[in-house]
């Protein structure tokens, strides 16, 4: 449908972009990319910067989805400058908001190519408009937003060996999310705070808390399950089989054998829902705590 209307729509980019970004969301990269190159050519030959930027990110996530990170990285640049330039020039919400999602772009793919100083930076950057933009507008998006970007500061920290630093990011997200669940009490809302309850689980786990960790993540299972129930869609069952994953290893860790299985076992029970891909990489991680019931 969205594919058809932009057909119709021929020069209107956002038809074109909605609709590769539908045919990404369905795995069909080739037919998503062909849909943002014609979304870009659009754009370009109408002299529509910001469209043309946009596009152009599009299109720079599938390349760095399949490894071309070179490819990129250029693109991701140039939609920089234009979203900096257009963050200069008007001072909105909505440039300042693109300008931050932008940076994030940039730190991410520096992240992956091992270059972390360089997405420190752009993390950073894109920290401080969140701030600033969940200070303007204190909505719960721009709150969402900001907690967002306190746990990319706080993952780049735990894989730099910064443990406090990312402690202090994934505390004040936690909070944030905390709030945001007490105010909305929507599922979305819930499962970020599973999430960030396990980002916490997982710095206790490496600083060799386990009953710290264990409590987190017990929070954080409780959430899934409710979500499992209440959803039954392959993304909260998989939610729910990383909760006993992190369970089972974490009971290991305070020697109770027993409820550790239990985990296990029900965990195990669930990869048949998940979808294929989680399905291969759930099998791989039980599959490494297998030995301990030997």
């Amino acid at each position: 449908m969205l594919c058809a209307a932009a057909e119709l729509a021929g020069d209107r980019p956002w038809y074109w972009i909605d609709c590769g970004r539908a045919r990404e969301t369905l795995g069909d990269l080739d037919a998503a990319m062909t849909a943002y190159e014609k979304a870009r050519d659009v754009t370009k030959a109408g002299h529509q910067i910001r469209e043309h930027a946009a596009a152009q990110t599009d299109i720079a996530n599938l390349h760095h989805q399949q490894g071309r990170h070179d490819e990129a990285a250029d693109l991701y640049r140039a939609a920089l400058t234009v979203f900096r330039n257009e963050a200069d020039q008007l001072d909105t919400p909505v440039a300042q908001y693109n300008l931050s999602t932008s940076l994030d772009k940039i730190g991410d793919l520096a992240r992956a190519r091992g270059d972390l100083a360089s997405a420190e930076a752009a993390y950073q950057e894109s920290l401080e408009l969140r701030r600033a933009l969940a200070a303007r507008r204190d909505t719960p998006q721009a709150q969402r937003d900001l907690s967002v970007s306190l746990n990319r500061i706080g993952d780049l920290a735990q894989e730099k060996g910064d443990l406090a630093r990312g402690e202090v990011a994934f505390h004040e997200s936690l909070k944030l999310r905390r709030e945001l669940e007490a105010q909305l009490g929507t599922p979305e809302a819930r499962r970020d705070l599973s999430l960030s309850l396990d980002r916490i689980g997982d710095l206790a786990q490496a600083r060799g808390d386990h009953a710290a960790a264990e409590a987190t993540y017990q929070e954080s299972l409780e959430l899934r399950r409710a979500l499992a129930a209440q959803l039954d869609t392959p993304q909260a069952q998989c939610d729910l089989t990383i909760s006993l994953y992190n369970m089972t290893r974490v009971t290991l860790g305070l020697s109770d054998k027993d409820q550790a299985r239990a985990f296990y076992d029900e965990g195990l029970a669930l990869i048949d829902r998940l979808h294929p891909d989680d399905q291969a990489e759930m099998r791989k991680a039980f599959a490494k705590l297998g030995g301990a019931f030997d």
